[in-house]
Order: C-alpha cells, then structure tokens, then sequence
C-alpha cells in the first residue's frame, strides 16, 4: 500500500553534529544547482544524457522530461508566473500517477528526471503559497519507484543487452546509464531531506550507492564512434559502490553475475563461493575518470563517514 503524505513536507534534515551538517549543506546545495543548470540553453544536469533530449530523438519516449525542462525555462525567463507553473506540475503529477504502469522503459526514467527536477525546485524555493504539492509529489515518486523495483533482471557478461556485456549498444547503455545517475540522485536527496523512497530498489548488502557513475569520458561521447572507443578503453564490468561506512569498493568482476533493478544492485554471485565479490578501493581509483556527478557522491561518502551509526538507520529507508 503507498504511505500516507498527509502531512508530508519536504524539508532538509537537521540535528546533526556540525561538520556533518556542513557537509550535507554542500549536498543540498549542488542538488539546487542541477535545477538551476536548466536555465541556460544546451546546459544539463549530469544525470540527463544530452542524446535523449536532441532533436530527431523520440520525442515521445521522453515528453514528461522535454515538458519538465520547458517549464523550468519558461519560468526562469518570465514568461510564466509561479503559480502557474506549479498548476501544471500537480498536472504533470496527476498524469504520472494515472499512466506509469503503460509506460515504456525510456518513458520510466524521463519520468523519474522529471520528478526529481520538481523534487529539487521544490526545495530550492522551501514552502510557499504555490508549491503545495508534496503530497501528490511524494505519491507520483512512490509509485515510478515501486513499478522500478518490480522490474529486476539477471544480468550477465554474455547478455547482449547489458551494461556489463561486450555486445551493449550506445542507446542501450545510455538507458542503463541513465538509470543508475537518476537513482543515485535521488538517494542522495534522501541522505539530507525527509523524501520517502521505500518503494525504491533495494540495496545489496552493506551498499549504500551502487554502481556509481560510469566515466567521464564515456558519459561524454557525443557520437556512438567515440563511445565505441571509449568503451574498448574501459572495462564496462568493473563497478564500483559505496559502502554505508564511507568506503569505496570495487564491486564484482569479469565472471560474476549480477541481478540489478536498473538502479541498484540487488546482488552478485560469482563462479565459486570462495571467490570475493567485492574489495576495498581508494578513492582515487574512482575518482580520476569522474564526471559532473562525482562531486556529490564524494560529499555523500564524506557525509556518510563523518555521521558514523547514523547513517547505516537513513539508509534503511532507501533499502
């Protein structure tokens, strides 16, 4: 059944010790730039893939995020007030809530951009007179997240369509790429406000994030040629978490297979019981092919070292 919002808000966490707090204001902080990113022309947030949104793609695929962005423009230049802007969120809300379980895969995740981007503008501009909509916010959430996690797979190195196989095709990645960024995002967002995400995919064992962003230089590739290459260079079957201590690990390997919920590892089984899947890494291992978003994971692994035990009963919300 989805939880009740009554009396729902959504505000940022408080009550914690003071350099954790620092740390979760810089989280709170770059999640509003994302927003604030859309304002410009040709500028995105790091968890939408420029292809999806250009012309010639399939519009329809991804109407609610195309709709989102104009919005937010429109509102930004003054060509339409708040009011009416968030008039036409609660019917974008609506339309979720009545239509997501005929949506196709693409239609999932344009989705949950959209609500994240509702979800970071309502907490840039805090309570008003006309953003009272975190009620039907939180149920559209729910309900995009719920129909997510029902949808896990197997996921092999011999999968033709599987971002840890030799054979994924640039769309393909880019779907599974897109999948993975949003839930992080919307993770985070739950590490410092009170966004209920119990109908989000579960996470595997001792993982709070999983797998992060894939590199910079792959998530950039403008053109299916230079993905091409780029993915020759890098090993797409090595993924890497972070741990509800703070720790970065290096997750499975070349013969392990993994069952996921597009946005979460569920869990991985190798080819023996005594192989481990999973293993300490420094950070700088990650960190060097880091793209836009990697910021925010180093703030959320810096956020979850610092609040210790307390981080490990916030992710039971998420998991």
């Amino acid at each position: 059944p989805d939880p009740s919002y009554a009396n729902a808000t959504l505000t940022q966490r408080s009550k914690r010790h003071p350099s954790a707090q620092r740390t979760a204001n810089l989280i709170f902080h770059t999640l509003k730039s994302y927003a604030i990113m859309l304002h410009r022309d040709n500028s995105l947030p790091p968890f939408i893939h420029p292809r999806t949104v250009s012309e010639g793609y399939d519009a329809e695929q991804v109407k609610l995020l195309t709709n989102c962005i104009s919005l937010i423009r429109m509102l930004n230049t003054g060509t339409g007030t708040r009011k009416l802007f968030w008039k036409n969120v609660r019917l974008e809300f609506e339309r979720v809530i009545a239509e997501y379980r005929l949506f196709s895969r693409w239609q999932i995740i344009a989705a949950m951009q959209a609500l994240s981007l509702y979800v970071l503008i309502r907490l840039h501009e805090g309570e008003t007179e006309h953003n009272n909509v975190d009620y039907v916010l939180q149920q559209a959430v729910f309900a995009v997240a719920s129909y997510i996690a029902s949808m896990g797979m197997i996921c092999d190195v011999q999968s033709p369509n599987c971002i840890y196989g030799p054979q994924i095709s640039w769309n393909d990645w880019i779907f599974e790429e897109s999948a993975r960024r949003i839930g992080i995002i919307y993770r985070i967002v739950a590490f410092v406000t009170n966004l209920d995400l119990s109908g989000l995919c579960p996470m595997s064992g001792d993982l709070l994030l999983s797998p992060l962003p894939a590199r910079k230089t792959l998530w950039e590739a403008m053109t299916e040629e230079t993905w091409d290459k780029e993915s020759q260079r890098d090993n797409l079957h090595i993924i890497y978490g972070l741990a509800k201590n703070g720790d970065l690990v290096r997750v499975g390997g070349e013969f392990e297979e993994f069952h996921y919920c597009l946005d979460a590892i569920l869990s991985v089984q190798g080819p023996s019981a005594e192989k481990p899947w999973r293993e300490k890494r420094d950070w700088e291992e990650w960190c060097a092919g880091m793209d836009g978003l990697g910021g925010l994971v180093l703030f959320a692994a810096s956020l979850t070292a610092e609040q210790g035990l307390g981080i490990p009963s916030l992710a039971s919300r998420v998991s």
